[in-house]
C-alpha cells in the first residue's frame, strides 16, 4: 500500500492503487470495531451519553452497514434484480464459448491466445493465455512474437484504449487475420507467424 502510494502514486488503468489497498481490507475490517469502541467511549464522555446504550446503537449500525455492503456486492455479482440476468460466472461461460469457437475453426489446442484476463481464460478452458498489452497494433504484434501467441481475442468491455481501432475496424489490419466475431462476446483474430 505504501509502495503504491509513494513509489507509484498515479492511478493505473486497472486500479492498481485500489487493488493494493484491498489487501489491507481484512485488517481494516478487523480493527474497525476496536476503533469504533474508542470513538464511542470518547464521544460518550464528551456528550454525556449512556455508554451501554451508545455501544449497542453503534454496534447495531456497524452490523447494518456490513450487511448492506454484503447485499450490494452480492446483488452486483449475481446480476441485476430487475433484469433477472445472473452474471456470477459470466466470464467463465464467455471464455468457454470463445474456446469452443476456436476449436470449431481448427485453432490448435496448444496455441497461445492473447486475452484481457489470462488467468480466468486458463481456469475456464485450460488453454495457455497472455494478456492483451496496453499499446498499439505494433505492441500487440511484438508481444505475440515474443510469447508465441497466435490468437488475439478482443472483448468489447475490456479493451485497452489504443486497441479500440482494431476492434472497430477488424479488416483494416493486414498484419492480423480476422477470424470472426462471437456475437456480443468478442472479436477474434489469428496472428500470422513472421
Amino acid at each position: 500500500f505504501l509502495v503504491m502510494t509513494f513509489v507509484f502514486p498515479f492511478a493505473g488503468t486497472h486500479g492498481s492503487f485500489l487493488h493494493s489497498g484491498s489487501a489491507l481490507q481484512p485488517l481494516w475490517w478487523a480493527v474497525a470495531p476496536l476503533g469504533l469502541e474508542k470513538v464511542v467511549v470518547w464521544a460518550a464522555r464528551k456528550r454525556r451519553w449512556n455508554l451501554s446504550q451508545a455501544r449497542l446503537a453503534f454496534q447495531g449500525e456497524l452490523l447494518f452497514v456490513a450487511a448492506l455492503l454484503t447485499w450490494v456486492i452480492l446483488a452486483g455479482a449475481l446480476g441485476s434484480l430487475t433484469s433477472k440476468r445472473v452474471i456470477w460466472g459470466d466470464t467463465e461461460i464467455r471464455y468457454q464459448r470463445i474456446e469452443a469457437y476456436l476449436q470449431e475453426r481448427g485453432v490448435p489446442s496448444d496455441a497461445i491466445v492473447m486475452v484481457s484476463n489470462p488467468p480466468a481464460y486458463y481456469a475456464a478452458t485450460g488453454r495457455r493465455a497472455i494478456v492483451v498489452p496496453d499499446g498499439d497494433i505494433q505492441t500487440v504484434l511484438d508481444a505475440a512474437r515474443q510469447y508465441h501467441a497466435s490468437c488475439l481475442i478482443l472483448e468489447e468491455d475490456s479493451l485497452p484504449h489504443k486497441i479500440k481501432p482494431i476492434f472497430l475496424s477488424p479488416g483494416a489490419y493486414p498484419s492480423l487475420h480476422y477470424l470472426g466475431e462471437l456475437s456480443g462476446v468478442a472479436k477474434i483474430f489469428l496472428i500470422p507467424s513472421p
